[in-house]
């Protein structure tokens, strides 16, 4: 780890208590220092050479018939979004064309621009 990840590795670690001590007391000293906290975690992963990415461990899709719940899961850390039914189908697609520009530079599916018409149920092609 750098000094640089370290660091955020510190800040993330400390924004969990903050929040954690949020639940028994809430006071302007403790919003002020989540504040400081978060802004500076903005400020690393604004700085150059930080938009490498780590993947996710594990990724959760959960539909409770009221909202559509995305959870990330990287080590110890979770990081959650709910989608409107409308951007959970502009993501599945745009999902849909990612995986199928990396599929099609090693030849192993078409480009996402070429569409072959399919067969429907009945036979015909659409």
């Amino acid at each position: 780890m750098n000094d640089r990840s370290d660091t955020r590795q510190r800040l993330v670690e400390l924004r969990h208590q903050l929040v954690a001590d949020l639940g028994c007391q809430v006071d302007g000293g403790t919003l002020a220092l989540l504040g400081n906290v978060q802004g500076a975690l903005v400020a690393i992963d604004a700085l150059p050479g930080s938009d490498e990415v780590a993947p996710a461990d594990r990724v959760v899709i959960a539909d409770d018939g009221e909202r559509i719940t995305l959870t990330l899961y990287r080590e110890a850390e979770a990081v959650a979004v709910v989608l409107d039914p409308a951007r959970a189908i502009r993501l599945a697609g745009e999902l849909t064309a990612a995986v199928a520009r990396r599929l099609g530079s090693f030849g192993s599916a078409p480009a996402p621009d070429r569409h072959e018409p399919s067969e429907r149920r009945d036979g015909r092609a659409e």
